[in-house]
């Protein structure tokens, strides 16, 4: 098998440049339009003395960071606030917008159509500090 790729050229990330970024959506902390919870001083006050166990659906690790982040940055009770990893963000809305879950991080830009139809609302956006 390696006599098949022998006279193949070899590239290493330098060979390559970058041409174009197919979009930049950030993430957005989104709840079901029935949540109580409308801002993110709200939220945070929930994560910090939650009276039972919050669930934040993900779409992505990335997703899980942002979460993280927010759990030390806040000293939320991690006990009782769990994040819950799906396979895409769009599995994570479906979810939210069903009301299986109390909140979600995912892009701004899949929720957009669940908040257009008023299945979820958002609350807050995350995005790179600048």
């Amino acid at each position: 098998m390696s006599e098949i790729y022998k006279d193949q050229r070899q590239y290493t990330v330098d060979s390559f440049e970058h041409t174009l970024s197919l979009g930049n959506s950030p993430f957005a902390l989104i709840a079901p339009t029935s949540n109580p919870i409308n801002t993110p001083e709200e939220f945070i006050r929930l994560i910090k003395n939650p009276n039972r166990p919050v669930n934040v659906g993900m779409g992505s690790a990335a997703h899980r960071l942002a979460l993280q982040f927010l759990l030390e940055k806040t000293n939320a009770n991690t006990n009782l606030v769990k994040g819950i990893l799906y396979k895409s963000p769009l599995a994570a809305a479906t979810d939210i917008a069903g009301e299986q879950l109390d909140f979600g991080i995912i892009p701004s830009a899949v929720a957009y159509n669940f908040v257009k139809s008023k299945k979820i609302k958002f609350i807050s956006f995350f995005s790179e500090q600048k």
